[in-house]
């Protein structure tokens, strides 16, 4: 590499230093982009490759002669267009990537915000919701009054129950007379359980594994969290401003709580995650939410026509992987509690009118 001077006239290309004079005619001249960070330009004659001019000057795109000469002027051009391109794709890039990172971190703040307000929902509040809410669903649903079969199903839960971290939860179960395997956990302790779900399940296993998932869904409170999400950020902004009890009453007169909820993915993965966790902690083997999603696979088929973004929940073939994951990632696959009572058998009565639980239209 030997340092020196560029210059140009009519006719030559100069290059000139203390040890090597280079004269180059113009229409031998061949100018590549070596670089389009530093925009190096190299400048050779075609006939002799071996002798390499470079320059990072951008005076060069300017440079009177070498814009006026035809030869020079269309590789100059050409060139410059392809930096200025590429420019604007890193640009944009930029500007692209910024504008995720701020979205992304206004998705968290809200989140977050969204979480500090429903923690500071008050139990009695919580139980008053789930009490109303039950009152709107015993006018929409077939309960079966079956003494029986409800109080087993409040034994079978409560080592399930125990194993439950935080305060412990007074639970009080509902059979569904409907055809449809489904389970549902309300505010307040309320847990729905249909009567096609127990004629489904083929172990006690499989029955808690639903029962944890739809409780972690209460005990997240996922349900207030979407109710008050969906409100958008001048909802959450007005609750954050006032004080506690106008803080309730702006709540209160939200979109209303749904009943029955058609949870997020991340609220669906989430309350997998915690019920699995729940199942763990009370020493119940947790391969019963596996088989129970299994279970519940093969009653919808497959599905696979359908992309999962149309989907409110996570795909189940999925979500049965994860857990396997689960499993195997497990330190501690033996030594759960054998579980005596048997899974309550539905009671046979006539037909249920619903194939679903219904949804509670928006206050």
């Amino acid at each position: 590499m030997i340092p020196g001077l560029i210059y140009a006239d009519r006719e030559l290309l100069h290059f000139t230093s203390d040890d090597l004079t280079v004269e180059i005619p113009l229409e031998r001249v061949v100018i590549r982009c070596e670089s389009k960070r530093d925009r190096r330009l190299s400048l050779h004659d075609r006939r002799f490759p071996g002798i390499i001019l470079f320059t990072v000057d951008d005076a060069i795109f300017s440079h009177p002669v070498l814009c006026q000469y035809r030869y020079t002027r269309s590789q100059l051009t050409e060139i410059a267009s392809r930096i200025d391109s590429s420019a604007r794709w890193k640009m944009t890039f930029y500007a692209l990537m910024v504008c995720l990172v701020l979205v992304w971190i206004g998705s968290f703040v809200y989140r977050s915000a969204v979480k500090s307000i429903v923690s500071q929902i008050p139990s009695e509040w919580e139980k008053k919701i789930g009490d109303e809410e039950m009152a709107e669903l015993r006018k929409e649903m077939e309960f079966m009054d079956n003494t029986n079969c409800v109080q087993e199903l409040a034994r079978l839960a409560a080592p399930l129950v125990r194993g439950i971290p935080g305060d412990p939860i007074d639970l009080k179960f509902y059979l569904v007379d409907d055809a449809m395997p489904n389970a549902a956990a309300l505010p307040g302790g309320h847990v729905l359980v249909t009567t096609g779900l127990l004629r489904l399940v083929e172990r006690p296993e499989q029955l808690l594994g639903v029962i944890a998932h739809e409780l972690a869904h209460v005990k997240r409170r996922h349900g207030f969290q979407q109710v008050i999400s969906a409100g958008g950020p001048v909802l959450v902004m007005q609750i954050l401003m006032s004080d506690r009890n106008n803080r309730l009453s702006i709540m209160g007169q939200a979109s209303g709580f749904l009943i029955i909820q058609s949870f997020s993915k991340n609220f669906e993965r989430e309350a997998d995650d915690s019920g699995w966790d729940y199942m763990v902690a009370a020493n119940i083997d947790p391969r019963g939410m596996i088989e129970a999603l299994e279970l519940l696979q093969s009653t919808v088929g497959d599905l696979s026509f359908i992309p999962e973004k149309l989907e409110s929940h996570p795909a189940l073939l999925k979500r049965i992987s994860k857990l396997k994951s689960k499993w195997e990632a497990l330190p501690n696959k033996t030594g759960f509690i054998v579980i005596t009572n048997d899974v309550p058998s539905a009671p046979v009565g006539e037909p249920a009118n619903s194939t679903s639980f219904p949804r509670k239209k928006r206050r």
